[in-house]
């Protein structure tokens, strides 16, 4: 169980039969429980499995847009702005130096890969070939190689920012 921002206990059990009844809306509901107003750690905090609940209720078209969001995130140097911490990239020292803030970057990836294994590992989660196969390309392309240049004529998404190395 949960509560609300209006004060309301909700059961994951009616989040779960929501989905299950209109599961184009499951995508929204994570995004708003994992994002800016929410916390990624959304099931740890709560110690439910709400998220996870709602993943294996949707359908594979709201599991491929998920994938997609998830996959935008990777490079995305606003994210951590949108989702209430520090944005790594954008923001000035007070020296005026680019300050980049390579624990929220790594973290963020860390994340977003563990999400991306988990919809892979879970047999609850309805399945598609399509978006199973951009995952694995994903992995592969970014666990083998380093993307140098972004090229819009490959199929394949690379990270076009390389992984920070702390100082």
């Amino acid at each position: 169980m949960w509560t609300s921002s209006c004060g309301c206990l909700v059961q994951a059990t009616e989040i779960q039969s929501f989905v299950q009844t209109n599961p184009q809306l499951g995508f929204a509901l994570i995004l708003q429980l994992t994002g800016a107003n929410g916390s990624q750690q959304f099931d740890n905090l709560t110690k439910t499995k709400t998220v996870e609940s709602i993943l294996m209720s949707m359908d594979a078209d709201g599991i491929k847009h998920y994938i997609d969001y998830l996959l935008k995130q990777i490079d995305d140097p606003e994210s951590s702005h949108k989702s209430g911490s520090f944005c790594p990239l954008s923001r000035l020292h007070a020296k005026g130096l680019i300050r980049t803030n390579i624990q929220a970057i790594d973290s963020r990836r860390m994340w977003i890969i563990e999400q991306l294994a988990a919809l892979i590992r879970n047999s609850s989660i309805p399945k598609c070939d399509q978006w199973i196969q951009s995952i694995l390309d994903w992995f592969v392309v970014n666990g083998l190689f380093v993307v140098k240049k972004k090229s819009d004529k490959s199929v394949f998404r690379g990270v076009s920012h390389k992984p920070l190395k702390h100082c």
